[in-house]
């Protein structure tokens, strides 16, 4: 699995499966069934983040009231700590508080935008508690994109059926899908968890979004460091390996967010990257061993 070899991920899922009654066997047959998918194209990833992981806990303790308080080394982005918030009051049942203290802010800065096009979607006056700096969507906006997040992901599903949605729409709509990817909208069965659902409407609307212009996806890339940027770059890559004639603008895109991401902090955005690079064409055997091998070392913590 860490040389990154398709026939040898074969060779291990059919050995796997000669042996089924085997628990080790079973998890090597699972393992080696995963690695051969692309995370955020054929399944959606969720967060590895501090405080979304520490929300999980929670979750699955069955332990929260009312305020929640969490300390972290560095600044979080603003979407984790709206998806915690989010999740608390989920799990409490009514209205909570997520107070978050931060020691320090990230390198480079997540309220910088690459230039004037750059998305923004908080203000970081206060790095501990973004505030939304955009309205909230309407009800029509709301509603394309909670029933199109709500269906089994697959990004090639979801891209094509996007289009669908944006024919209900024009460009001029493009402010109320950045709106929904802070304000997501209600689920009808609130079966999935809500860290988990933020994410989803983020990708949903990001199809959208590119349906409606793929210049979009420079315009998320170019903002501020946050989750969409996460189907922004893995949108572009998509695409690109459906059509090499997309490579150099995904590439760049890619170059682009690649020098954004902190050293420090956000294994959750340099995994999703290597994710993304991984599915640039034409590159060399070294190329995407060094990208699968990154992967496997981010997965291990």
């Amino acid at each position: 699995m860490y040389d990154a070899s398709p026939y040898e991920l074969e060779r291990l899922a059919a050995c796997a499966a000669a042996d089924m009654e085997n628990d080790r066997a079973l998890r090597l047959y699972y393992m080696a069934a995963m690695e051969k998918l692309t995370p955020n194209v054929d399944f959606l990833d969720a967060s590895s983040e501090s405080i979304i992981n520490a929300v999980r806990n929670m979750r699955e303790n069955g332990t929260s009231s009312g305020v929640v308080r969490c300390g972290v080394s560095f600044q979080e982005s603003a979407s984790s700590i709206n998806a915690v918030s989010l999740a608390i009051e989920q799990i409490s049942g009514e209205p909570a508080s997520f107070i978050l203290s931060a020691a320090e802010a990230q390198i480079p800065s997540l309220n910088e935008t690459v230039d004037e096009e750059g998305i923004v979607l908080w203000d970081y006056s206060n790095i501990s508690k973004p505030v939304p700096v955009v309205e909230k969507p309407s009800d029509s906006i709301s509603r394309l994109v909670g029933e199109l997040a709500q269906t089994e992901f697959s990004l090639e599903a979801w891209y094509e059926a996007a289009a669908q949605s944006a024919a209900e729409l024009s460009v001029n709509d493009c402010s109320g899908l950045y709106s929904v990817m802070v304000f997501p909208p209600r689920q009808k069965d609130n079966q999935i968890p809500a860290e988990e659902w933020l994410y989803r409407v983020q990708f949903a609307a990001v199809c959208i979004l590119a349906q409606l212009s793929l210049h979009e996806l420079d315009k998320l890339c170019k903002g501020q460091l946050d989750w969409p940027i996460i189907p922004a770059f893995t949108l572009a890559a998509w695409l690109a390996s459906k059509d090499s004639a997309h490579a150099p603008w995904a590439e760049k895109l890619l170059n682009l967010v690649k020098r954004r991401i902190s050293q420090k902090n956000f294994c959750f955005f340099e995994y999703a990257y290597t994710c993304a690079a991984y599915l640039l064409p034409g590159k060399d055997k070294e190329y995407y061993t060094a990208l699968w091998q990154r992967r496997q070392s981010l997965t291990e913590g």
